[in-house]
């Protein structure tokens, strides 16, 4: 018979017998909760107070020409010599910062002027510049991380910088879920095997951002933002130069919107502006409609029974379009959900949502 006919009436090989569990990587990784429950745990080391946790990914999001770059130099400099940050204690690291935008005299100029209105005198080895521009044409991603790692390893760094992440991003779809899990799974090496801190610079979408919740305002899928363990989100306020800042996490306790002002070469706190009076969208259309009464039209929506916009609208009795221009102001105030994406994403309602419909039906 023709060998290659053949190939075809051979049976399959049998796959090979499973690994035993001294050949699996992944075997002594495995915890007995009651060994956890029993462990007596190191207290949380807070790299920043309030902003991000040590070997934590944290994004700070904005949109551009918002002064995210001299924010982040500011960062990198207080925690590589342990001063205050907007006010806030920070723990001494080793910073890397992997500059993949400006040239290398730009951040130069910019770190000369924002360590001499700090009063900071620059310690050697405490903080190291990586220019990376016009450096990583065809270079693999898992290569490009690796190198990062190699290097936050031998310099032993503590706190790796990426700005801006996206240009990282070299292999995959930024509205993409799946491309950015897989992009964010290298990305988690920084915190694994380097056992670094991370900062990511990130971008906003195009756009009035004031009503959307915070971390929708980050550009591409959201699987970004429920990724990161912390999010530093700057928003323009009402006053020019201004930010509101959101500040999202997983393991610090909750912190209050507060706002900041561009003051060359630095950002400064600004406490007497009001976090709620962002800049507005151009006027429109007066919205006529009570979002408590939208909210009210799926009271019975969960995690479990999401609705679909169509299906919603139907119940509220408004149009689609209508509705739609309601749901960022409804995030913002946290009413509800979204599962899914795209034609799949569905709506539901949060604690906050369902008390909200309760109050519309009790009249309150």
């Amino acid at each position: 018979m023709n060998p290659l006919v053949a190939e075809w009436f051979d049976p399959p090989e049998a796959p090979p017998a499973p690994a035993g569990p001294e050949d699996d990587p992944w075997f002594p990784l495995i915890e007995d909760a009651a060994d956890i429950a029993a462990e007596k745990l190191p207290p949380i080391v807070e790299v920043v107070q309030g902003i991000i946790a040590e070997q934590s990914k944290l994004v700070i999001g904005s949109g551009s020409k918002s002064f995210k770059t001299w924010l982040t130099i500011d960062l990198s400099l207080s925690i590589s010599h342990c001063v205050l940050f907007l006010g806030r204690h920070t723990t001494r690291q080793r910073v890397l910062y992997v500059n993949l935008e400006l040239k290398p005299q730009t951040f130069k100029r910019r770190l000369q002027k924002v360590a001499e209105a700090k009063g900071i005198t620059v310690d050697r080895k405490w903080f190291l510049h990586l220019p990376l521009r016009g450096r990583m044409a065809g270079v693999p991603l898992h290569d490009l991380v690796s190198r990062i790692i190699h290097l936050a390893q031998h310099f032993k760094a503590g706190v790796i910088v990426i700005d801006p992440v996206y240009k990282m991003n070299t292999e995959g779809d930024e509205n993409s879920s799946r491309d950015q899990t897989v992009f964010f799974n290298q990305l988690d090496r920084f915190t694994t095997e380097a056992v670094c801190t991370v900062i990511l610079n990130d971008h906003f979408s195009k756009g009035n951002q004031s009503e959307k919740d915070p971390l929708d305002a980050i550009r591409g899928s959201s699987a970004k933002g429920g990724d990161v363990d912390a999010a530093m989100v700057l928003r323009k306020h009402e006053v020019e130069g201004c930010y509101r800042v959101d500040l999202i996490h997983r393991e610090l306790p909750p912190v209050q919107p507060f706002c900041i002002g561009w003051k060359f070469p630095l950002m400064e706190l600004r406490p007497d502006l009001d976090p709620d009076a962002m800049k507005k969208a151009k006027a429109g259309r007066h919205k006529a409609h009570d979002p408590q009464e939208l909210v009210a039209a799926i009271a019975d929506s969960t995690s479990e029974n999401p609705v679909s916009i169509a299906a919603w609208a139907k119940a509220a009795k408004i149009p689609r379009q209508t509705l739609s221009n309601y749901l960022p102001g409804l995030r913002a105030k946290r009413w509800i959900q979204t599962s899914g994406e795209g034609s799949s994403a569905r709506q539901y309602l949060t604690e906050s949502g369902r008390e909200a419909a309760r109050r519309h039906r009790e009249g309150t």
